[in-house]
């Protein structure tokens, strides 16, 4: 079996996740990643080869441009208003109040997050388009029957509830 695994997943080490009304460790961290190949590994599971390189376009095919965009800023946003810390949303513009997009970093966190679990920090987008080309190049080589080749997957396109598409980028 081949694993499809980018060493980028590391450029996403947040050190914090709100759980249970405290700040703990993240469950979804570099180190969890490396226990799972270093396994796969050991185990000789099989090759462990790089993503493909799709670019943006299967990316935009089914997320929404300013979440992407949003993403891509997020952390230097954060940054450039001094904030310390990891980005997390504190809070949550009403959606039925009004359809404008935040200018502020704050209102914009809030504006795109579904929960406050997780937190944005240096590295993220990085990641999280490393973790995106991996998903593609496992799509293109098992899922859709190619050898390294890529269509959209129609299931993943936002929906008027869900109008990120959530499900192709996990952070």
């Amino acid at each position: 079996m081949e694993t499809i695994f980018s060493e980028k997943h590391r450029l996403r080490n947040s050190k914090t996740e709100l759980f249970g009304g405290e700040l703990v460790e993240p469950f979804e961290r570099p180190s969890r990643a490396e226990y799972i190949i270093d396994r796969v590994r050991a185990v000789n599971l099989g090759p462990v080869s790089e993503p493909d390189d799709f670019g943006m376009d299967p990316i935009l095919a089914i997320h929404d441009k300013g979440f992407i965009d949003f993403l891509q800023t997020a952390w230097t946003d954060w940054q450039a208003e001094g904030f310390k810390g990891e980005a997390m949303p504190t809070v949550w513009p009403a959606r039925r109040m009004s359809t404008h997009i935040p200018n502020h970093i704050e209102g914009r966190l809030g504006y795109y997050a579904l929960a406050v679990e997780t937190t944005i920090s240096e590295g993220t987008w990085e990641a999280a388009y490393a973790a995106a080309q991996v998903a593609l190049t496992e799509c293109g080589t098992y899922f859709c029957g190619r050898t390294r080749g890529i269509r959209p997957v129609p299931s993943a396109r936002p929906s008027r509830r869900n109008r990120h598409g959530m499900a192709a980028i996990a952070l």
